[in-house]
C-alpha cells in the first residue's frame, strides 16, 4: 500500500526481515498515538496485517538521523537468532549514521559499570540531542538502554527492538528502565516511555526453550488477571501457541 502520509521516511526501498522482503511502505510501526506519525495506514509483521493503531501506548518524537544500537548479543555471531537480526538492523538503517554497541547478555551486566560503558560509548561517539539510543535484544538490554536514555544529556529518543517474547509482551511497554545496585536488584531507574517498539514475531522460533515459555507465562497472566475471553482463547490454541504458530503468537502479542 501507498502512504497516505508523503512526509519524509528514515529510509526507502526494500529490506530484509525474518528471511522475506517486505518494502518500507508496508513495515513500520507499532504506535498507538496516531500524531505525528510519518505514515498511515497498515503495517505488514511477519506474515499478520496489523493497523497502525493496534498494540504500543507510545506516541512518535520526530525522527532524527542518528542512531545508536545497543545490542544484547554478538551482531557478528552465528545463526539461528542473531544473523537474521543483523539483516533486519542494517536493512532498517541503511544509509542512516548508525554506530553499533555490544553488551553481555545476563542480569548481571544491567550494573553500574555497563552503563558507564554506554554512556563512555555515546560521549566517544559525541552524540548529541539528535540521538535516537535503539535497544536490541531482551529486557536486560531494554531496561539498560532505557536508563541511559533517561539520563542522557537529560533525555534522548528511545527505540526498542525486542528479541525475547517476555520483552515483547513485558519490558518494552510501560517505560520503566532501570539498572540494578549491588544490594538490591532493580533499584535505580526511571519511568521513561520509548517512542517507537518494532516487534518480528519470527525471531522467536530462535529462542531458547525456557525463554518462550518464561514469556508465555507471562501472556498467561495476563488472561488470568485481566481478560477472561483472552485467557478462554489461550487455552482454546495452547497447543500451537507452545509450538510457535506465528500467526498465533503474533495475536497474543497484539492482544
Amino acid at each position: 500500500p501507498s502512504l497516505s502520509n508523503t512526509s519524509p521516511l528514515p529510509f526507502k526501498g526494500d529490506f530484509p526481515l525474518s528471511n522475506a522482503i517486505f518494502t518500507t511502505q508496508r513495515y513500520f510501526g507499532c504506535l498507538l498515538d496516531p500524531s505525528p506519525l510519518p505514515f498511515k495506514g497498515n503495517f505488514l509483521l511477519s506474515n499478520a496485517i496489523f493497523p497502525t493503531t493496534f498494540m504500543l501506548r507510545v506516541s512518535l518524537t520526530p525522527w532524527r538521523k542518528r542512531f545508536a544500537v545497543i545490542a544484547g548479543f554478538p551482531l557478528s555471531g552465528p545463526p539461528p537468532g542473531n544473523a537474521g537480526l543483523l539483516l533486519l538492523v542494517e536493512g532498517f538503517f541503511g544509509g542512516i549514521d548508525v554506530s553499533f554497541f555490544e553488551i553481555e547478555d545476563g542480569e548481571q551486566y544491567k550494573s553500574f559499570q555497563t552503563y558507564q560503558a554506554v554512556i563512555d560509548f555515546l560521549v566517544s561517539k559525541e552524540f548529541d540531542r539528535t540521538l535516537n539510543l535503539v535497544a536490541l535484544g531482551g529486557g536486560v538490554v531494554g531496561d539498560l538502554c532505557g536508563f541511559v536514555s533517561a539520563t542522557y544529556l537529560r533525555g534522548v529518543n528511545f527505540i526498542q527492538i525486542p528479541t525475547t517474547l517476555l520483552a515483547q509482551v513485558y519490558s518494552s511497554v510501560g517505560g520503566k528502565t532501570v539498572i540494578n545496585h549491588p544490594a538490591c536488584k532493580n533499584l535505580i531507574g526511571a519511568f521513561y516511555q520509548p517512542s517507537t517498539v518494532l516487534i518480528d514475531p519470527k525471531v522467536l522460533l530462535s529462542l531458547p526453550k525456557r525463554e518462550y515459555v518464561a514469556g508465555l507465562a507471562e501472556v498467561i497472566k495476563y488472561g488470568l488477571i485481566y481478560d477472561e475471553n483472552f485467557f478462554s482463547w489461550i487455552a482454546s490454541n495452547a497447543p500451537g501457541l507452545a509450538s510457535r504458530e506465528i500467526s498465533l503468537v503474533s495475536e497474543a502479542i497484539a492482544r
